[in-house]
């Protein structure tokens, strides 16, 4: 099952808080989006997804297997908030290792970061980089993996017009074949088919 599962895991502590984990149970393709305020859990959601985080209590699945085993690693891929570039380096090295890290070609990449925009940036220090350039190169890079699982927290932050324009068109063109789970504040139109999960306070 190319997919996800979500299920029982209720409320976790976050900090001095809690955020409460809806359930949760979608099959590719499809758009997942999921919306509500800020600290309302949903990067909490990513991280379950991601394996980064064990829940309580509960199951969290991707592709059929609980999501913190290893092998789960394979159906995913993971855009997190914050862009984890390093600064010294340039654009271009960054796509060696990212493709290398992803096991494709570096023109591959390379090809990618030209599809967001970024063909005249490769020789650039990624400190030299606008924030909305660095956002798109981090969501160019970390989706280099063909994978059933794609899990995207806010990757329009910081976006321009044109740029937004241009991921909402990769965001459907990937929710066209894949499971796309999203996580946007915006109110954007994507023309893909969405299943929208509101997240309630715990």
């Amino acid at each position: 099952m190319t997919g996800i599962v979500v299920e029982g895991v209720g409320s976790v502590p976050i900090g001095r808080s809690r955020v409460r984990v809806p359930d949760l149970e979608a099959r590719a393709p499809r758009l997942l989006r999921l919306v509500g305020r800020n600290g309302i859990g949903k990067s909490t959601v990513v991280e379950l997804l991601a394996g980064a985080s064990r829940p309580p209590r509960g199951r969290v699945l991707v592709a059929g297997r609980a999501a913190s085993d290893p092998l789960a690693r394979a159906a995913r891929t993971v855009t997190r908030t914050e862009p984890a570039l390093l600064p010294a380096l340039s654009l271009e090295r960054h796509a060696r290792l990212f493709g290398r890290a992803a096991g494709v070609g570096a023109d591959r990449a390379i090809a990618a970061l030209a599809d967001a925009g970024l063909e005249g940036c490769l020789a650039m220090r990624t400190d030299a980089l606008s924030t909305g350039q660095r956002r798109s190169a981090w969501v160019a890079l970390t989706t280099l993996r063909e994978a059933g699982v794609m899990l995207l927290d806010e990757p329009f932050l910081g976006l321009d017009g044109d740029a937004a324009a241009r991921l909402a068109a990769t965001v459907e063109r990937w929710a066209s074949t894949r499971l796309v789970v999203l996580v946007d504040h915006g109110d954007r139109e994507l023309a893909a088919d969405t299943t929208v999960v509101r997240m309630e306070p715990a």
